[in-house]
């Protein structure tokens, strides 16, 4: 059942947390995980108000989205400013077992993470193995 809360101005579903377990439902004080989730300063992932609650659920599933741009953001620490297409070959190069990443997945982290200011754009291009020009990105 939705609450008036929930329901938008124009009767669109706002973007909603989706309960988990009541076993996982509050902590120790008694603060509800929605409450916890939603004021939270720690990345997650998310869906659009617009979506199907399937990918509301779905996101509220996702457990590993933070480990992923940790490993991201510690590589941009680590070798310095780089291109998408560097950041793909050291991930591949750095063969942390842990970590499976695709290079669609690595760019999406990357981008996950300008989003929260702890990577940025240097002002600067580099030619890419392709012959295009592509920017260079760098923790803050």
């Amino acid at each position: 059942m939705k609450t008036d809360a929930q329901i938008g101005l124009f009767g669109d579903m706002q973007d909603t947390i989706v309960p988990r377990p009541s076993s996982e439902a509050d902590d120790a004080l008694g603060v509800p995980r929605a409450w916890r989730d939603a004021h939270s300063d720690e990345p997650r992932a998310h869906a659009r108000r617009t979506d199907p609650g399937s990918s509301h659920a779905a996101a509220a599933s996702v457990r590993d989205i933070r480990e992923s741009q940790q490993y991201v953001l510690s590589l941009f620490r680590k070798f310095g400013p780089m291109t998408d297409e560097r950041l793909v070959f050291c991930v591949a190069e750095d063969q942390v077992p842990h970590v499976k990443l695709s290079p669609s997945g690595i760019r999406t982290r990357r981008n996950e993470l300008v989003t929260l200011q702890l990577v940025r754009f240097t002002g600067r291009r580099e030619r890419i193995s392709t012959g295009r020009e592509a920017r260079v990105w760098e923790a803050c």
